[in-house]
């Protein structure tokens, strides 16, 4: 008995201890388990600040990226700009170049033909050097009469080209002095206008314009034709030669005049001194046309100033006939007449000089 009771005694005892045993246990549970709880919350926060730092230094980098983005869109930019410059810079060159080339072409075929006509020239005698002189001559004269019309100048160069030709001698000439001769004539032949003759002419009409009667009616022009009384005086005296006067006076009051065609209305003074000033406006038209040597342009203006004084002013008065006759004389002038060809000795020239250039060089051959 003693030793079962022993043993509920030790077990008694043991459940006690144990029961001791689990219940700190427990509670050492509960104590880690708060300290992981307390634990846990730091590295929740220092995972939140890693978060928040990994967001910013991202932040941080997109914007360092962007910048670098835009440095590389400034740096592009300005490198197109760099390349575009010198793109525009090569074209320059490019262009000079082939400007120096194209000159260095031109300078290098004239120097081939001045060395062409040294050689030719070389083997000239006296012959080439008058025909040389005779063909400058006939060149003066084809400009002459080409350019400027210069129909005296071309004359006197002819008969200068024609003279080194008989001075010469040479019977190979004489085809070519006789086709200058028929040129020489043919000049002569051209009536040449008289431009400064005209010119005074024109101005001469100036005067006359201000004096030529209008066809309108107005209170001078009526003035102007009265009707006189071709009565021969009376001889009376006293009564009789009083009526007579008074009767005179009476006339003088009223004007008579026979027309042909309806009287116009009266024109204002002004009226009458702008269709001077018109006629007059289509004279400078027609000097200066004829300066420029316009032949329709001057034609035209004549043509419209005669039109114009028809209708305007009395046809039948002397002055305004006289000013029709020498606009209608001015018209039928040719400013510019028909001027002949004067190239044929040039041509027989030239031919000559090839000749002799090819004999000349033949020789040389040989």
């Amino acid at each position: 008995m003693s030793d079962s009771e022993n043993r509920k005694s030790d077990s008694s005892k043991a459940e006690p201890a144990n029961k001791t045993q689990k219940k700190p246990d427990s509670e050492k549970s509960e104590i880690n388990l708060n300290k992981t709880q307390t634990a846990a919350i730091p590295v929740s926060y220092l995972i939140f600040a890693l978060l928040l730092g990994v967001v910013g230094f991202s932040f941080m980098l997109w914007n360092k990226i962007q910048e670098v983005q835009v440095e590389q869109q400034q740096i592009l930019t300005k490198t197109r700009d760099e390349v575009r410059k010198v793109e525009g810079v090569l074209e320059k060159k490019e262009l000079s170049f082939q400007e120096y080339k194209k000159t260095s072409d031109q300078q290098l075929k004239s120097l081939r033909e001045a060395v062409i006509q040294l050689r030719s020239l070389a083997g000239r005698g006296k012959t080439g050097w008058v025909l040389s002189e005779v063909e400058y001559l006939l060149l003066i004269a084809n400009h002459q009469l080409r350019l400027s019309g210069n129909i005296k100048t071309a004359i006197q160069a002819l008969n200068e080209a024609d003279q080194r030709l008989h001075s010469l001698g040479d019977p190979r000439t004489l085809s070519t002095r006789k086709l200058i001769a028929v040129e020489i004539q043919s000049l002569k032949k051209v009536r040449v206008a008289d431009i400064s003759g005209m010119i005074l002419k024109l101005d001469s009409l100036t005067g006359p314009v201000l004096s030529m009667a209008l066809a309108t009616a107005s209170i001078e022009t009526l003035r102007g034709n009265k009707v006189k009384d071709k009565t021969p005086a009376s001889k009376a005296t006293g009564l009789t030669r009083s009526l007579e006067n008074a009767m005179s006076k009476l006339k003088g009051l009223v004007v008579v005049r026979r027309l042909n065609q309806p009287i116009k209305p009266m024109l204002e003074p002004e009226q009458e001194a702008a269709i001077r000033q018109v006629l007059e406006l289509k004279l400078q038209s027609a000097r200066v046309a004829l300066v420029l040597g316009n032949q329709k342009r001057f034609r035209s203006s004549l043509g419209a100033s005669l039109v114009w004084i028809k209708n305007n002013f009395d046809t039948s008065n002397k002055i305004v006939q006289h000013v029709q006759a020498v606009i209608d004389q001015l018209t039928n002038t040719e400013l510019r007449p028909v001027l002949p060809d004067i190239s044929a000795s040039l041509r027989e020239v030239r031919l000559l000089l090839q000749q002799m250039v090819s004999s000349s060089s033949s020789k040389s051959a040989n």
